[in-house]
């Protein structure tokens, strides 16, 4: 074995003289804030769409399998929306009649039926398509969670 020799050897002897080597502390991390405490099941600290008059953007219902949940968005001459979930398979969509709002204002009526009795996410997108001189817009999205929370079979 070689002896250790010049600046390596110098090196060691002033580490041996401080008392050793001391590993670097990392700064302390916060824990990550998220915008919606829950990031397993995002849409659990949203606005209730059930005590809404009209079913806004970014909504949840608390639901379970088979409970029946009205979206309510507005109607009118030319206005159409089209609805879409991400998993089909977990919600039945239903068009009901139109109908009036308390103030008179014309709705579009729709019911999300969850179809399983498991913990589920379905996220619902609504757009609304209005039609000027035979011309089909998107003018509006909109989009509302189901969370279906689990249930005994």
């Amino acid at each position: 074995m070689r002896p250790i020799t010049g600046n390596l050897a110098g090196s060691l002897a002033l580490i041996a003289a401080t008392g050793g080597v001391q590993a670097a502390t990392a700064p302390a991390l916060d824990a990550p804030a998220f915008a919606i405490p829950n990031p397993q099941r995002p849409g659990a600290k949203a606005a209730d769409c059930t005590t809404l008059t009209e079913t806004e953007d970014g909504c949840t219902f608390h639901t379970a399998k088979d409970g029946v949940n009205q979206v309510q968005l507005p109607g009118g001459e030319g206005v159409e929306w089209v609805v879409r979930a991400s998993d089909p398979q977990l919600l039945e969509i239903h068009r009901l009649a139109d109908a009036a709002a308390a103030d008179g204002a014309p709705q579009q009526i729709f019911t999300l039926v969850p179809t399983t009795a498991h913990d589920a996410d379905v996220v619902v997108t609504f757009d609304r398509l209005e039609s000027a001189a035979g011309v089909r817009q998107l003018v509006e999205r909109r989009r509302a969670s189901v969370m279906v929370h689990a249930t005994q079979e």
